[in-house]
């Protein structure tokens, strides 16, 4: 599955305040079957991830959308091309 956050990606060369879009690419594998140990362990672990105290000065929010291919910075090549 294919994500975009817009402008939240490497900065424009020679416009350091100018953001291209930041793609992640996720690729979640669930497995076929646990074993009972390995559900114990996993209950164990999310349980203890949603009671974690969480700082307010911490929170980001970002918003996720699909990716599309028009929302690519294309009238930017990028880079610098050196002449010699």
């Amino acid at each position: 599955m294919l994500k975009t956050v817009k402008e939240l990606g490497m900065p424009f060369y020679e416009k350091n305040w100018m953001h291209g879009n930041l793609y992640i690419n996720f690729q979640i594998i669930f497995p076929d079957k646990f074993e009972k140990s390995q559900i114990e362990l996993l209950n164990k672990v999310l349980i203890a991830q949603t009671t974690l105290p969480i700082k307010e000065d911490t929170k980001e929010f970002y918003q996720l959308s699909d990716y599309n291919i028009n929302d690519e910075n294309t009238h930017y090549s990028g880079g610098k091309i050196e002449r010699i």
